[in-house]
């Protein structure tokens, strides 16, 4: 199995990971572990520029679905209606 084959399919396991949970995979559960990691290795590999240019995009469209089901705080209310009486002090 090439290098490529192994990234194409390390891809789709987190892809599958995130759509079947709805979730990103989590630094506590064991089961985890390896999907958690090969994001983060992937995510500093695209920083610093050493990732091919084929595997950027794909990678950027798993970031971007991570993000989107990204956990909300509870006690951090930012709804857009709300936002702005938090943000103007009382007079």
């Amino acid at each position: 199995m090439t290098r490529d084959e192994r990234w194409n399919q390390m891809w789709n396991a987190v892809m599958l990971f995130l759509k079947e949970n709805k979730r990103r995979p989590s630094k506590y559960k064991p089961e985890e572990h390896d999907l958690r990691n090969w994001v983060k290795y992937n995510v500093k590999r695209m920083r610093s520029g050493q990732m091919p240019a084929n595997c950027l995009e794909r990678m950027q469209q798993l970031l971007d679905e991570g993000e989107r089901l990204r956990r909300v705080n509870q006690h951090v209310y930012t709804h857009p209606e709300t936002q702005s009486l938090i943000d103007t002090p009382n007079t």
